[in-house]
């Protein structure tokens, strides 16, 4: 998809049509990038020293008080 998505860009821009070609380079792009993800899935961050110690989608979420921390922080900066 990202190889047709680069192709079908190309095609857009030599024909002058400006909202087809936008739209191709994003399937382009979004191919390439889900692609990836899609492939290391469940590995966000691959540990090649330890492999146990890699980061996953399931141990690098935050817990539940994080974002209750979080929303605090701008009422105590001024």
């Amino acid at each position: 998809m990202g190889i047709v998505g680069r192709l079908l860009t190309f095609v857009g821009l030599r024909a002058g049509r400006e909202v087809s070609t936008l739209l191709f380079s994003n399937m382009a792009i979004l191919s390439v990038i889900s692609s990836v993800g899609l492939t290391m899935f469940p590995f966000i961050m691959p540990s090649s020293s330890e492999p146990p110690s890699s980061l996953t989608v399931w141990n690098s979420s935050s817990s539940h008080l994080t974002p209750k921390e979080c929303a605090k922080l701008p009422a105590t900066r001024s």
